[in-house]
């Protein structure tokens, strides 16, 4: 697998509050349109107690690393999922980015090599190799509103994990998105404890938040 041309699906994303990363999951370059998944948590704003007002993209495959601005499309909280979209941009265009091409997680096996990719520390895209540590664990992390204890299901990869990794991809060897990086253990000497919500789980919840977004309501909960 070529790591750069997976690379070129991955963007970093900067708010009024914070740094993370994203995953183009649609692609329409004709149009110049892309459908981003990220983290709930990656566009909140707790300043603002919601999402955070300004959404700028910046595109792996654009060596000037020009901000872009992006819009909400929908979120779930509780299953620290959203999705943001760009329309109309030449960047789209004119650069090489791509869609991610998605497996199922539940083809995923305990010890496969797999790459993190993403904004680690808000120092632009980066990688990082490992393996799968547990297929399939429960794990708890903090709300975007800090309100309350998600408990998610997740895997587990021993592949550096940072903030600012956050809604990017964990992908196989063979450049297939498995799952979205949510978290990282920050228990002290803790490392190489770093979650990902499993593909299968990105999908519905993306299919959820896209069929509400088209109703023109917002999702609640997803079953």
């Amino acid at each position: 697998t070529n790591v750069e041309d997976v690379a070129s699906c991955v963007v970093s994303i900067k708010t009024d509050s914070g740094a993370g990363t994203g995953v183009i999951c649609e692609l329409d370059r004709s149009q110049g349109d892309a459908l981003i998944v990220t983290n709930y948590h990656v566009l909140y704003s707790t300043e603002q107690k919601g999402i955070s007002s300004t959404i700028d993209v910046r595109l792996f495959a654009d060596a000037e690393q020009t901000a872009i601005a992006a819009s909400y499309v929908g979120g779930v909280q509780s299953e620290d999922l959203a999705l943001i979209r760009i329309e109309d941009e030449p960047l789209i265009i004119e650069t090489a980015c791509e869609a991610a091409e998605f497996a199922s997680s539940s083809s995923v096996t305990l010890g496969e090599s797999v790459y993190v990719i993403g904004n680690a520390v808000d120092e632009g895209v980066s990688v990082s190799e490992g393996v799968v540590s547990v297929v399939n664990e429960l794990y708890g992390v903090a709300s975007a509103d800090e309100s309350t204890t998600l408990i998610m299901n997740g895997i587990r990869t021993d592949a550096a994990v940072n903030h600012g990794n956050s809604g990017g991809g964990l992908f196989n060897a063979m450049g297939e998105l498995i799952g979205i990086t949510s978290a990282v253990s920050e228990e002290e000497g803790v490392v190489g404890f770093g979650c990902a919500i499993p593909s299968d789980r990105v999908v519905a919840v993306m299919q959820s938040i896209l069929y509400h977004a088209s109703q023109g309501s917002s999702v609640k909960c997803v079953t």
